[in-house]
Protein backbone atom coordinates (compact mmCIF):
# COMPACT_ATOMS: atom_id res chain seq x y z
CA UNK A 1 0.00 0.00 0.00
CA UNK A 2 1.09 3.59 -1.04
CA UNK A 3 2.10 5.49 1.83
CA UNK A 4 0.41 8.64 2.36
CA UNK A 5 2.49 11.88 3.50
CA UNK A 6 -0.32 13.95 5.57
CA UNK A 7 1.03 17.80 5.87
CA UNK A 8 -0.20 20.92 5.35
CA UNK A 9 2.60 21.46 2.01
CA UNK A 10 0.93 18.94 0.25
CA UNK A 11 -2.59 19.47 0.71
CA UNK A 12 -5.23 20.14 -2.49
CA UNK A 13 -3.48 20.07 -5.90
CA UNK A 14 -1.91 17.12 -6.97
CA UNK A 15 0.38 18.62 -9.59
CA UNK A 16 1.34 21.32 -7.35
CA UNK A 17 1.97 18.80 -4.34
CA UNK A 18 4.46 17.05 -7.09
CA UNK A 19 5.93 19.96 -8.41
CA UNK A 20 6.96 20.84 -4.38
CA UNK A 21 8.52 16.98 -3.73
CA UNK A 22 10.26 17.98 -7.27
CA UNK A 23 12.20 20.51 -5.68
CA UNK A 24 12.79 19.34 -2.39
CA UNK A 25 14.19 15.94 -3.95
CA UNK A 26 16.16 17.66 -6.96
CA UNK A 27 14.10 15.87 -9.87
CA UNK A 28 14.80 16.83 -13.31
CA UNK A 29 13.13 16.35 -16.31
CA UNK A 30 14.99 14.66 -19.30
CA UNK A 31 15.49 18.19 -21.27
CA UNK A 32 17.25 19.60 -18.44
CA UNK A 33 20.26 16.85 -18.11
CA UNK A 34 23.34 18.40 -19.05
CA UNK A 35 25.99 16.30 -20.43
CA UNK A 36 28.85 16.53 -18.22
CA UNK A 37 32.31 18.75 -19.21
CA UNK A 38 35.60 17.36 -18.97
CA UNK A 39 35.79 20.27 -16.26
CA UNK A 40 32.96 18.75 -14.62
CA UNK A 41 34.84 15.24 -14.67
CA UNK A 42 38.49 15.74 -14.65
CA UNK A 43 41.34 17.29 -12.75
CA UNK A 44 43.55 16.02 -14.94
CA UNK A 45 41.80 14.51 -18.37
CA UNK A 46 42.45 10.60 -18.56
CA UNK A 47 44.15 10.70 -15.42
CA UNK A 48 42.53 12.06 -12.49
CA UNK A 49 38.77 12.69 -11.83
CA UNK A 50 36.48 14.56 -9.66
CA UNK A 51 35.46 11.40 -8.01
CA UNK A 52 37.57 8.37 -6.93
CA UNK A 53 40.47 7.67 -9.10
CA UNK A 54 42.91 4.42 -8.18
CA UNK A 55 46.65 4.09 -8.84
CA UNK A 56 48.01 1.41 -8.83
CA UNK A 57 51.52 -0.70 -9.81
CA UNK A 58 53.86 -3.51 -8.25
CA UNK A 59 56.61 -2.08 -5.59
CA UNK A 60 59.22 0.49 -6.98
CA UNK A 61 57.88 0.92 -10.18
CA UNK A 62 57.66 4.31 -9.47
CA UNK A 63 53.91 5.12 -8.23
CA UNK A 64 55.16 7.81 -5.22
CA UNK A 65 56.76 9.64 -8.15
CA UNK A 66 53.86 9.53 -10.35
CA UNK A 67 51.77 10.80 -7.23
CA UNK A 68 54.61 13.64 -6.36
CA UNK A 69 54.26 14.51 -10.43
CA UNK A 70 50.09 14.78 -10.17
CA UNK A 71 50.95 17.01 -6.62
CA UNK A 72 53.13 19.23 -8.56
CA UNK A 73 50.41 19.56 -11.54
CA UNK A 74 47.89 20.52 -9.55
CA UNK A 75 49.52 22.89 -7.38
CA UNK A 76 51.45 25.39 -10.20
CA UNK A 77 49.89 23.83 -13.34
CA UNK A 78 52.17 22.16 -15.11
CA UNK A 79 51.85 19.37 -17.08
CA UNK A 80 51.31 16.05 -16.42
CA UNK A 81 53.04 13.86 -18.91
CA UNK A 82 52.04 16.12 -21.06
CA UNK A 83 48.42 16.75 -19.72
CA UNK A 84 47.62 20.22 -19.11
CA UNK A 85 45.76 20.01 -15.52
CA UNK A 86 42.16 22.18 -15.86
CA UNK A 87 42.73 22.98 -12.19
CA UNK A 88 45.68 24.23 -10.61
CA UNK A 89 46.44 26.35 -7.20
CA UNK A 90 44.97 23.23 -5.81
CA UNK A 91 46.35 21.44 -1.98
CA UNK A 92 46.20 18.06 -1.22
CA UNK A 93 46.38 16.09 1.84
CA UNK A 94 48.43 12.33 1.66
CA UNK A 95 47.43 10.00 4.08
CA UNK A 96 50.77 8.01 4.49
CA UNK A 97 50.05 4.06 5.42
CA UNK A 98 53.93 3.43 4.85
CA UNK A 99 56.83 4.08 7.53
CA UNK A 100 58.56 7.25 7.02
CA UNK A 101 56.70 7.61 3.22
CA UNK A 102 56.07 11.34 3.57
CA UNK A 103 59.89 12.02 4.10
CA UNK A 104 60.07 10.15 0.83
CA UNK A 105 57.60 12.05 -0.83
CA UNK A 106 59.34 15.56 0.21
CA UNK A 107 62.51 14.63 -1.40
CA UNK A 108 60.40 14.04 -4.42
CA UNK A 109 58.84 17.20 -4.69
CA UNK A 110 61.85 19.02 -3.55
CA UNK A 111 63.48 17.48 -6.67
CA UNK A 112 60.63 19.05 -8.68
CA UNK A 113 60.07 22.34 -7.18
CA UNK A 114 57.66 22.40 -5.23
CA UNK A 115 56.84 25.05 -2.49
CA UNK A 116 55.62 23.69 0.98
CA UNK A 117 52.23 25.15 0.67
CA UNK A 118 51.31 22.34 -1.95
CA UNK A 119 50.53 19.74 0.44
CA UNK A 120 50.17 18.06 3.97
CA UNK A 121 50.41 14.57 5.23
CA UNK A 122 49.00 12.39 7.88
CA UNK A 123 51.77 10.01 9.29
CA UNK A 124 51.54 6.72 10.21
CA UNK A 125 48.07 5.67 8.95
CA UNK A 126 46.83 2.36 9.90
CA UNK A 127 43.42 0.50 9.96
CA UNK A 128 42.43 2.28 13.15
CA UNK A 129 42.81 5.85 11.23
CA UNK A 130 39.45 7.67 12.83
CA UNK A 131 38.31 8.53 10.05
CA UNK A 132 35.34 11.04 11.36
CA UNK A 133 37.67 12.66 12.51
CA UNK A 134 39.90 12.90 9.16
CA UNK A 135 37.01 14.02 7.08
CA UNK A 136 36.56 17.02 9.60
CA UNK A 137 39.65 17.95 9.16
CA UNK A 138 40.17 17.99 5.52
CA UNK A 139 37.12 20.14 5.94
CA UNK A 140 38.48 22.37 8.22
CA UNK A 141 41.87 22.63 6.40
CA UNK A 142 40.23 23.75 2.80
CA UNK A 143 42.06 20.68 1.27
CA UNK A 144 40.88 20.54 -2.47
CA UNK A 145 41.80 16.72 -3.09
CA UNK A 146 43.22 13.22 -1.19
CA UNK A 147 45.78 10.85 -1.26
CA UNK A 148 45.42 7.81 0.10
CA UNK A 149 48.71 5.81 -0.33
CA UNK A 150 48.33 3.11 -0.04
CA UNK A 151 44.92 1.59 0.75
CA UNK A 152 45.78 -2.08 1.88
CA UNK A 153 47.95 -0.09 4.38
CA UNK A 154 44.28 1.47 6.29
CA UNK A 155 41.88 -1.63 4.63
CA UNK A 156 40.12 -3.09 7.61
CA UNK A 157 40.01 -6.82 6.76
CA UNK A 158 41.05 -8.94 4.26
CA UNK A 159 41.45 -7.49 1.04
CA UNK A 160 40.80 -10.37 -1.01
CA UNK A 161 36.92 -9.91 -0.04
CA UNK A 162 34.41 -7.49 -1.05
CA UNK A 163 33.03 -6.25 2.35
CA UNK A 164 35.85 -3.97 3.43
CA UNK A 165 36.43 -2.53 0.48
CA UNK A 166 32.88 -1.52 0.10
CA UNK A 167 33.64 0.03 3.78
CA UNK A 168 36.25 1.51 3.29
CA UNK A 169 34.76 3.55 -0.72
CA UNK A 170 31.48 4.35 1.22
CA UNK A 171 32.95 5.04 4.90
CA UNK A 172 36.61 6.13 4.72
CA UNK A 173 36.38 7.54 1.38
CA UNK A 174 33.35 8.93 0.21
CA UNK A 175 32.61 11.16 3.05
CA UNK A 176 35.56 13.52 2.07
CA UNK A 177 33.31 14.61 -0.92
CA UNK A 178 35.80 15.58 -2.97
CA UNK A 179 38.59 14.47 -5.79
CA UNK A 180 40.85 10.74 -4.14
CA UNK A 181 43.43 9.20 -5.45
CA UNK A 182 43.73 6.10 -3.83
CA UNK A 183 46.97 4.67 -4.73
CA UNK A 184 47.10 0.00 -4.26
CA UNK A 185 49.53 -2.59 -5.31
CA UNK A 186 48.97 -4.19 -8.18
CA UNK A 187 48.23 -8.31 -8.04
CA UNK A 188 51.43 -10.18 -8.63
CA UNK A 189 48.88 -13.17 -10.62
CA UNK A 190 50.32 -14.50 -14.25
CA UNK A 191 48.51 -15.90 -16.88
CA UNK A 192 50.89 -17.99 -19.55
CA UNK A 193 53.50 -15.94 -17.62
CA UNK A 194 52.14 -12.43 -18.19
CA UNK A 195 51.51 -9.54 -15.89
CA UNK A 196 47.42 -9.49 -15.10
CA UNK A 197 47.40 -5.55 -15.19
CA UNK A 198 44.89 -6.00 -12.16
CA UNK A 199 44.55 -4.39 -8.80
CA UNK A 200 45.63 -6.81 -5.91
CA UNK A 201 42.20 -7.60 -3.76
CA UNK A 202 38.15 -8.25 -4.91
CA UNK A 203 37.31 -6.92 -7.54
CA UNK A 204 35.44 -4.33 -5.47
CA UNK A 205 38.52 -2.59 -5.34
CA UNK A 206 37.97 -1.09 -8.36
CA UNK A 207 33.89 -0.98 -7.97
CA UNK A 208 33.52 2.60 -6.72
CA UNK A 209 36.30 4.44 -8.96
CA UNK A 210 35.75 6.67 -12.10
CA UNK A 211 39.36 6.01 -13.05
CA UNK A 212 42.01 3.46 -13.07
CA UNK A 213 45.48 4.13 -13.63
CA UNK A 214 48.19 1.72 -14.03
CA UNK A 215 52.18 2.29 -13.53
CA UNK A 216 54.15 -1.33 -14.57
CA UNK A 217 57.35 -2.44 -15.94
CA UNK A 218 56.30 -3.99 -19.76
CA UNK A 219 59.44 -6.56 -19.85
CA UNK A 220 59.09 -9.52 -17.67
CA UNK A 221 62.39 -9.41 -16.13
CA UNK A 222 62.24 -6.64 -12.97
CA UNK A 223 65.50 -5.62 -13.27
CA UNK A 224 65.01 -4.25 -17.17
CA UNK A 225 64.56 -0.45 -16.26
CA UNK A 226 64.70 0.29 -19.64
CA UNK A 227 61.48 2.10 -19.87
CA UNK A 228 58.15 2.00 -17.91
CA UNK A 229 54.03 2.51 -19.07
CA UNK A 230 51.58 4.35 -17.11
CA UNK A 231 48.10 3.73 -19.16
CA UNK A 232 44.92 4.40 -17.69
CA UNK A 233 40.95 3.79 -18.31
CA UNK A 234 37.90 5.60 -17.10
CA UNK A 235 34.04 5.05 -16.88
CA UNK A 236 33.81 7.89 -19.13
CA UNK A 237 35.63 6.27 -21.97
CA UNK A 238 38.71 8.15 -21.83
CA UNK A 239 42.32 6.87 -21.18
CA UNK A 240 46.09 7.55 -22.23
CA UNK A 241 48.87 5.53 -22.36
CA UNK A 242 52.41 6.74 -22.19
CA UNK A 243 56.18 5.95 -22.01
CA UNK A 244 58.59 7.33 -19.56
CA UNK A 245 62.28 7.09 -17.61
CA UNK A 246 62.82 7.72 -14.27
CA UNK A 247 66.18 9.56 -13.85
CA UNK A 248 68.45 11.15 -10.75
CA UNK A 249 67.06 13.20 -8.83
CA UNK A 250 64.16 11.12 -8.99
CA UNK A 251 62.35 12.94 -12.21
CA UNK A 252 60.13 11.54 -14.89
CA UNK A 253 61.17 11.74 -18.57
CA UNK A 254 57.90 11.34 -20.92
CA UNK A 255 58.65 9.75 -23.91
CA UNK A 256 57.80 12.74 -26.34
CA UNK A 257 57.42 10.25 -29.62
CA UNK A 258 55.80 6.79 -27.91
CA UNK A 259 53.73 4.64 -29.72
CA UNK A 260 50.46 7.01 -29.05
CA UNK A 261 52.04 9.96 -30.88
CA UNK A 262 53.40 7.48 -33.79
CA UNK A 263 49.85 6.22 -34.04
CA UNK A 264 48.45 10.12 -34.57
CA UNK A 265 50.86 10.77 -36.88
CA UNK A 266 50.79 8.28 -38.76
CA UNK A 267 47.00 8.97 -39.33
CA UNK A 268 47.70 12.36 -39.98
CA UNK A 269 49.41 10.81 -42.32
CA UNK A 270 46.84 9.27 -43.79
CA UNK A 271 44.58 12.08 -43.78
CA UNK A 272 47.04 14.23 -45.77
CA UNK A 273 47.90 10.87 -48.52
CA UNK A 274 44.27 10.70 -48.84
CA UNK A 275 43.08 14.53 -49.23
CA UNK A 276 46.15 14.68 -51.88
CA UNK A 277 44.93 12.03 -53.38
CA UNK A 278 41.55 13.68 -53.77
CA UNK A 279 43.24 16.77 -54.92
CA UNK A 280 44.60 15.51 -57.82
CA UNK A 281 41.78 13.32 -59.16
CA UNK A 282 39.95 16.85 -59.16
CA UNK A 283 42.86 17.84 -61.60
CA UNK A 284 42.42 14.79 -64.03
CA UNK A 285 40.22 15.47 -66.52
CA UNK A 286 39.66 11.59 -67.41
CA UNK A 287 36.07 10.47 -67.34
CA UNK A 288 36.16 7.57 -65.34
CA UNK A 289 37.64 6.20 -62.17
CA UNK A 290 40.03 3.55 -64.47
CA UNK A 291 40.88 6.53 -66.36
CA UNK A 292 41.51 8.81 -63.65
CA UNK A 293 43.35 6.08 -61.51
CA UNK A 294 45.64 4.92 -64.15
CA UNK A 295 46.65 9.11 -64.65
CA UNK A 296 47.71 9.41 -61.03
CA UNK A 297 48.55 5.92 -59.66
CA UNK A 298 52.53 6.39 -60.61
CA UNK A 299 52.49 10.08 -58.61
CA UNK A 300 51.04 8.28 -55.31
CA UNK A 301 53.32 5.14 -55.69
CA UNK A 302 50.50 2.64 -56.13
CA UNK A 303 48.66 0.31 -58.22
CA UNK A 304 45.82 1.40 -60.51
CA UNK A 305 43.77 -1.57 -59.19
CA UNK A 306 44.50 0.00 -55.19
CA UNK A 307 43.98 3.80 -56.87
CA UNK A 308 40.34 2.33 -58.09
CA UNK A 309 39.40 1.26 -54.57
CA UNK A 310 41.44 4.02 -53.11
CA UNK A 311 39.03 6.88 -55.17
CA UNK A 312 36.00 4.53 -54.28
CA UNK A 313 36.66 4.75 -50.70
CA UNK A 314 37.38 8.78 -50.85
CA UNK A 315 34.25 9.26 -52.53
CA UNK A 316 32.03 6.93 -49.56
CA UNK A 317 34.14 9.73 -47.04
CA UNK A 318 33.14 12.32 -49.20
CA UNK A 319 36.15 13.63 -49.89
CA UNK A 320 35.41 13.25 -53.52
CA UNK A 321 32.50 13.53 -55.51
CA UNK A 322 30.98 12.20 -58.79
CA UNK A 323 30.33 15.03 -61.45
CA UNK A 324 26.97 14.70 -62.65
CA UNK A 325 28.59 15.55 -65.97
CA UNK A 326 31.86 14.11 -67.41
CA UNK A 327 33.11 17.39 -69.35
CA UNK A 328 35.83 18.35 -67.55
CA UNK A 329 36.56 15.37 -65.67
CA UNK A 330 35.09 12.69 -63.60
CA UNK A 331 35.18 14.14 -59.94
CA UNK A 332 35.16 17.37 -58.15
CA UNK A 333 36.02 18.13 -54.43
CA UNK A 334 33.33 16.47 -51.85
CA UNK A 335 32.15 18.54 -48.93
CA UNK A 336 35.25 16.62 -46.35
CA UNK A 337 37.96 17.92 -48.73
CA UNK A 338 39.41 20.99 -46.96
CA UNK A 339 41.58 23.66 -48.49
Amino acid sequence: MTAQIDTPALAGDRAQSYEFLKEILGIVPLEDVKEPTDEDRWLIPGVLTKTNTMLYGQASVGKSMVVASLIASLWDGREFFRIAPLAQGLRGLVVCADTAAEAEYKGRLVNLGVTDSAVEFLTNADVETPWGLLHLAVQLGNFDYVVIDHATGVLAGDEKEREPWRRFWQEAVAPFNLPVLVVAHSSDATYEGKQSHRPLGNSAATQFTRCEVEVFNPSNNKFDQSHKVLRSSSRYGDGIERKFWIVDPGVIVVDEYDETTKTRDRNRETLDTNAAIARRACESSETTNIGVAGEICAEFDMTEGGMRNKLTNLTKAGLLVKKSSAAGGMYSPGPKLKG
